[in-house]
């Protein structure tokens, strides 16, 4: 057993280790074993604990088990940033064993998944996650251009594809990007195709020669080649070839990858993978997976299946008991003893019914039902228990009633069923009624004009959102009470400001937007609804309240399309005069060791009996910063401004990463400060940012402006040196370092600029733009002038938000 799975094992509540002991001898020991089990937890009490030391159980088993050499875990969820979090979670193995968070017809691009280096005496593990619409389902035939770039890469070495012949299979590959040149460098260039892996490559190409795509494929290159673009019928043939090859390179790779224990998170979100006769394609690509020789079924669910079916949802095609009886169908792998448990359960229907004794009975349903099930539930006032019910009251207001009454209306218009629970449960429902019965019934009835003249008689006395109040950023009522409730705990106290959760422990007293918030109250909320309506309802009515309050905040009354695209862009990087004019806004992004050294925040907290304030803090750093950027002049002229973002740099001329930072490639410092999805192929774009990482490197090669320093230069450069993304993310990266972890100062300074440039990427969007100008503008804050540009006001909200302590705790986690 591993040191890592042994800490694990014991920090364990009782409960949760009587779970794994009783899920991994129903997969792994007993000879009844159907290889499936669920575990069904009421929420919040650690089914991932449960599935780690399951996973640690079956590490330590298939150690002794000859015919496995390498052993795979495989996790499924319907969240690739959850699936992505969790399977680093779920390595036991530590990082001796990687683990990818990827897509079925992408897993030819880690061939370290399936020849994971030996390490000690222990067999190879890989962990691996997916998501079932990205690996299982295609319903966009063409997939990603990553996918479509290894298909072409695979097909133009397959079939000897040259010249013009080329051309046209990249004109097929190319999909949505916007043209093939750029299809070329930024997706197909990216690709290591020596580094494919061989075997998922061989199975792939072996079916498609015997496939029909490859005459399709083949003749279709031949009607493209010469022509510059694809017509309508050559688009609808190139969808079709794409989509088909999708599904054979997964196919592949399910073939390849030799799952030992598929985690299946909150499988009731994709149940229809688990039903091979009505699941279609995408199913039984999914059984393969499932029913491979040595492949053990972990299921994860607080809710397997709802306990009942509602009238309306019955109406709609719903059964819930159906349901129930699918799943026990999949985990006994068998139909007989489903059929013993539903007679069971009709038996124990009657005897209820009737008053017959059901203690026999109900022995026999539980016991059959432990062999593939196990539920723990949260006991009433238990004194370990770490919820805290809080009951709130729900504000009624007659308009809701009178709402209540016209949707009625509606629902009986259009003879579709509506229940009350849809109404308490989604504000303004008729904009919201994808999905339900009631929803198809309207959309039909408003094209016949006879009926659309009587649902539109309903519609005035409903709650709905009218398009004119939106695009004029009017208030919107709420018209729900519990929606009142929850905006009034989460809006109202101004949480809408922060771009960020603060930290748990800050090493200074915040400030600005943070000042006034309570960190004792503030908090995520995750909202459980059962209604298909609630998560768009709840997320459209408070995303377009915070948009209004800041829009409108910032002098902005048009919601439209054409007024968002007026708001100025910031921290883009420019030419003028053929030369870079925002290396300012470089110098945010760009890690500087030596100041950032010197105007470390949490030496500051050292430094200081109490937390300082924020303008303690700045005093604090200006006192710092000279040694490294040399004294303040005496100009305020236009000229000096280029020493705010040059002090900064050419500190760093002595330290050993300027040399490393002038061999480098250009091309890969500027991919590592670029905004993926707009810079790293954007020709014009990209070539800006070629230029000002050009200006970085002569600045630390020797070039130095021509002007005089300016009076200012001192505190501007201790705002970067607490403030500026970049130099936040050096020290955050700097403090995970390990002596002997092999990291040199450029890769901490790559992996630390492309950390900053998501923030960028947050701190360019219209709303944050927003928001950040009437926070610090001029006219609300006298005396702050030298905040004036927004970099200084992004360096500022950084160290008035503490995001310091922010990314060292986030990090730390991680």
């Amino acid at each position: 057993m591993t040191g890592r799975s042994r800490d694990d094992r014991t920090a364990l509540k009782d409960f949760q280790r009587a779970t794994a002991e009783h899920a991994f001898r129903r997969l792994f020991l007993d000879r009844d074993s159907s290889r499936r089990f669920l575990v069904a937890d009421e929420t919040g009490l650690g089914k991932t604990h449960v599935a780690k030391d399951v996973i640690a159980r079956t590490l330590d088993h298939l150690q002794d088990v000859e015919r496995v050499g390498r052993i795979d875990i495989v996790y499924v969820c319907s969240n690739a940033d959850i699936a992505a979090q969790n399977i680093r979670k779920l390595n036991v193995a530590g990082s001796a064993s990687p683990s990818f968070a990827t897509r079925l017809s992408l897993l030819i691009k880690q061939p370290d998944v399936l020849t994971p280096a030996v390490h000690g005496a222990r067999k190879p593990a890989t962990f691996v996650a997916f998501t079932p619409a990205t690996s299982f389902q295609f319903g966009w035939q063409m997939g990603m251009a990553t996918e479509r770039a290894v298909l072409f890469l695979l097909m133009r070495d397959h079939l000897g594809l040259r010249r013009v012949r080329r051309t046209a299979a990249e004109r097929i590959f190319q999909g949505g990007v916007s043209s093939r040149r750029r299809f070329v460098r930024a997706y197909v260039a990216a690709v290591d195709e020596q580094n494919l892996e061989p075997s998922i490559r061989r199975t792939f190409l072996d079916e498609f020669d015997q496939s029909d795509e490859r005459p399709q494929l083949l003749a279709l290159i031949d009607e493209v080649t010469g022509r510059r673009a694809l017509n309508h019928e050559q688009r609808a043939a190139a969808r079709k070839i794409v989509g088909n090859l999708r599904r054979t390179l997964a196919r592949a790779s399910v073939q390849a990858l030799e799952p030992d224990l598929v985690i299946l998170d909150e499988f009731q979100r994709f149940r229809n993978l688990l039903d091979v006769k009505k699941g279609g394609e995408a199913a039984e690509l999914a059984n393969t997976f499932f029913t491979q020789s040595d492949a053990h079924v972990l299921l994860l669910s607080a809710t397997p299946y709802k306990p009942f079916t509602y009238a309306e949802e019955v109406a709609e095609g719903a059964d819930h008991y159906a349901d129930f009886l699918n799943t026990l169908g999949f985990l006994a792998a068998s139909e007989e003893p489903v059929d013993a448990v539903r007679t069971d359960l009709d038996a124990l229907r009657r005897a209820a019914l009737t008053g017959a004794p059901v203690a026999e009975i109900r022995d026999r349903v539980q016991g059959a039902l432990r062999r593939w099930i196990a539920r723990t539930e949260r006991p009433d006032g238990s004194r370990n228990t770490t919820t805290l019910d809080t009951p709130k009251a729900g504000s009624v207001r007659a308009d809701d009633f009178a709402g209540y009454v016209a949707l009625r209306r509606v629902a009986d218009e259009v003879r579709a069923p509506l229940g009350v629970e849809y109404w308490k449960s989604a504000p303004y429902f008729l904009n919201f009624l994808s999905g339900y019965r009631v929803g198809e019934r309207v959309r039909e009835d408003m094209k016949v004009p006879e009926r659309r003249v009587r649902l539109t008689a309903h519609f005035s006395g409903a709650q709905r959102l009218a398009k004119p109040e939106v695009e004029q950023f009017r208030p919107v009522e709420w018209a729900n009470a519990r929606m009142r409730a929850l905006a009034a705990e989460m809006l109202d106290p101004g949480w809408w400001r922060l771009l960020w959760m603060p930290p748990s422990l800050p090493y200074h007293r915040l400030g600005g937007p943070y000042e006034s918030i309570d960190p004792t109250e503030i908090t995520k909320q995750l909202i459980f609804s059962s209604w298909v309506a609630a998560p768009s309802a709840i997320a459209s009515l408070l995303s377009y309240e915070v948009q209004r309050q800041i829009f409108t905040g910032a002098g902005q009354s048009e919601n439209t399309p054409a007024a968002r695209a007026g708001i100025a862009s910031r921290l883009y990087y420019r030419m003028a005069e053929g030369r870079p004019a925002s290396m300012s806004a470089l110098a945010l992004f760009w890690p500087q060791p030596a100041l950032a050294a010197r105007t470390d925040p949490l030496d500051a907290a050292r430094d200081h009996d109490q937390p300082p304030d924020v303008e303690r803090l700045i005093e604090w750093a200006r006192e710092r910063v000279e040694p490294v950027v040399g004294p303040a002049g005496d100009t305020s002229a236009p000229a000096s401004a280029a020493w705010h973002w040059y002090a900064p740099l050419q500190a760093d001329r002595g330290g050993p990463l300027a040399p490393e930072l002038l061999e480098a490639p250009r091309r890969a410092l500027a991919e590592a400060l670029a905004r993926p999805s707009a810079e790293q192929a954007s020709g014009d774009v990209s070539r800006a940012l070629d230029a000002h990482v050009e200006q970085a490197l002569r600045a630390l090669g020797g070039w130095a402006p021509d002007s005089e320093r300016p009076a200012d230069l001192i505190a501007t450069s201790a705002l970067l040196g607490l403030g500026a993304p970049g130099n936040i993310a050096w020290r955050a990266l700097s403090r995970l370092r390990q002596p002997d972890d092999g990291v040199t100062e450029l890769g901490r300074w790559q992996a630390a600029a492309i950390l900053a440039s998501g923030l960028r990427s947050l701190f360019s969007r219209p709303d944050t733009v927003l928001l950040i100008d009437s926070l610090y503008a001029r006219s609300r804050e006298p005396g702050r002038a030298d905040e004036g540009a927004y970099w200084r006001r992004v360096a500022r909200y950084c160290i008035d938000g503490g995001l310091q302590a922010v990314l060292d705790e986030y990090l730390h986690h991680l």
